[in-house]
């Protein structure tokens, strides 16, 4: 039986510009972000991409969404997602959302290398 990898190697294809300028991307979103009236939220990506072990057949790129206290955060991770869609309907982020207290008792427990896009 002889295996068909075109149409995964045409994903990997379709995913490496990310892989190659995901702070580009991330800037561009988050300066139209916060434009558009959330100017104190924060992108903090982590992971294989930030120690540079990324490759698009086998990773996802974390970010980190910080969101202020008195922000909403289930109606900022509704926002977001809505509007990086529109923008990338397929892409390799995997996004999480924090205020301060998650980020303190959870993220910074287990991740040891951040990266901050700034717009």
């Amino acid at each position: 039986m002889e295996l068909n990898l075109d149409p995964y190697l045409e994903t990997v294809e379709e995913l490496r510009p990310y892989f190659e300028s995901w702070e580009d991307i991330l800037r561009e979103f988050l300066r139209s972000w916060k434009e558009s009236g959330h100017p104190s939220v924060r992108l903090l990506v982590f992971g294989s991409i930030v120690s540079g072990k990324a490759h698009p057949a086998l990773s996802d790129i974390d970010v980190l969404i910080l969101v202020p206290e008195r922000e909403n955060l289930s109606r900022i991770r509704r926002l977001w997602f809505s509007e990086f869609r529109k923008r990338h309907p397929f892409h390799p982020f995997e996004f999480h959302f924090a205020d301060s207290e998650l980020f303190k008792n959870w993220y910074s427990r287990f991740v040891d290398r951040w990266h901050e896009v700034k717009s």
